[in-house]
């Protein structure tokens, strides 16, 4: 059952890079000069990353390193998802000076948190599984990560309300997936480690 487990999850997470790979290759090669490009790259990137370190994690944890590993990625996740919204569908990065400096510094501060042992102290058996307890340094991480997101929602849907045209069709179709990931990842992380202390999930 355990293999069957891990051979369906493996496939999944390799057609999702693979995925995410002919995507960061088509749309750089299509338009490399573009700040929207270079962000949705950025993002596919890191999700591919993260959804490995998550995979490892559940299938051959739990391990306290890669528990950090996973939301110390999952940071950045969040700050480029964040400026892929700011940004879409402009070509330049026009970022006020202070929204910049803001989000790029506390995002790096939550990262050395999240690698540090604050951020999960240690294995620990909940409900008859063995899991890595989430200590206060997950909080910061948590508040960030939840503002990125709907920071990100906020900004889709008032960009969204304001076009028209291709522009409209494609918000449409970015709000719809990012409502279903933000789901998921509420739902399959945050929750399970929030309220039940595990990340058995």
């Amino acid at each position: 059952m355990f293999d069957t487990v891990l051979s369906f999850d493996f496939i999944l997470v390799l057609i999702t890079v693979l995925i995410n790979s002919v995507l960061i290759f088509l749309i750089y090669r299509q338009d490399r000069n573009s700040a929207t490009s270079k962000l949705f790259v950025l993002l596919c990137l890191l999700m591919s990353l993260w959804l490995i370190s998550v995979f490892l994690d559940t299938h051959f944890g739990p391990n306290v390193y890669l528990a950090r590993l996973s939301i110390f990625i999952a940071a950045p996740l969040s700050l480029a998802f964040f400026l892929f919204a700011y940004v879409f569908p402009e070509r330049q990065l026009n970022l006020h000076a202070q929204v910049s400096e803001w989000t790029i510094w506390s995002t790096v501060a939550v990262m050395f948190v999240n690698i540090s042992p604050y951020a999960f102290t240690g294995p620990k058996v909940v409900h008859d599984k063995l899991s890595v307890v989430p200590g206060l340094g997950f909080i910061p991480f948590a508040l960030l990560s939840t503002f990125f997101s709907m920071g990100a929602v906020y900004i889709l849907i008032k960009k969204y309300k304001k076009s028209g045209g291709l522009t409209r069709h494609q918000l449409r179709l970015i709000l719809c997936a990012v409502l279903i990931l933000l789901g998921l990842v509420t739902a399959t992380v945050l929750i399970p480690i929030i309220l039940f202390q595990t990340t058995s999930f």
